[in-house]
This record gives C-alpha cells, structure tokens and sequence, in this order.
C-alpha cells in the first residue's frame, strides 16, 4: 500500500503540474519544430504524472517504486 500524502504537498504537486504544462505550452508555440515539439510533449506527460499523484495523493517516491526505479 502507498502513503498518503498530505494536502500541501498535493497543492505543491498541482502546482508543478501547472507549471509544467505552462512551460510545455511555451516550447510548443516559441519554437515550433519538429524536434522541440518532442520536448514539449515529453513536459506535459511529466504534467500529468505530477497531477495524477496530486489528485491521487501518492507521493513521488511511491511513484518512482510503482515503475521500478528504487
């Protein structure tokens, strides 16, 4: 079973989560190629990896266990 994480921590999750895509949205439009649209896309799936854990509440060690990297 994972931890719960508490609700600042779930704000802070949201919050880079926010950031992320904002940032994604950025590359995507600033340089519209074809190699930068990969970085973008690889931004906003960190995006949604950092909001499924605030809207879960798991924390980011859990998801790093849960994919087998610790």
């Amino acid at each position: 079973m994972y931890e719960k994480v508490d609700r600042i921590t779930r704000l802070k999750y949201a919050a880079i989560s926010i950031l992320l895509f904002i940032l994604g949205l950025l590359i995507m439009m600033t340089f519209f190629l074809m190699f930068t649209m990969v970085f973008a896309l690889a931004v906003w799936a960190w995006s949604g990896i950092f909001m499924h854990l605030a809207i879960k509440g798991r924390s980011y060690s859990d998801f790093c266990r849960s994919i087998g990297l610790r």
